[in-house]
């Protein structure tokens, strides 16, 4: 028989994903943080695996979240290495602000 992930479990892999963001230096006021946490919320209140691939405007990183609903498979995060042509892009567009 197939168990599920409970709300408190599906809660706790969660945060583990947003203090690891939060290591690797993106803000929580960060976009792509609060893309993140949207797809965790839906992920904690539903329990319906999924999988989101989006890109870190910002740090032109991809990412791949491996949400699952089965109990005993981890929830994956997979932060891609930036795109050099994309980084400079963002930085040559944002020159102003990096300034000091």
């Amino acid at each position: 028989m197939v168990k599920y992930k409970t709300k408190a479990e599906r809660v706790k892999e969660a945060v583990e994903i947003l203090k690891k963001f939060i290591e690797v230096g993106i803000r929580q006021t960060d976009p792509g943080y609060r893309e993140t946490k949207q797809y965790l919320d839906e992920w904690i209140k539903t329990g319906e695996a999924r999988t989101y691939k989006y890109t870190l405007i910002r740090y032109a990183r991809k990412v791949e979240l491996i949400l699952p609903s089965r109990e005993g498979i981890a929830p994956t995060c997979h932060l891609f290495p930036p795109d050099p042509e994309k980084w400079k892009e963002y930085l040559d567009a944002h020159k102003e602000d990096t300034e000091d």
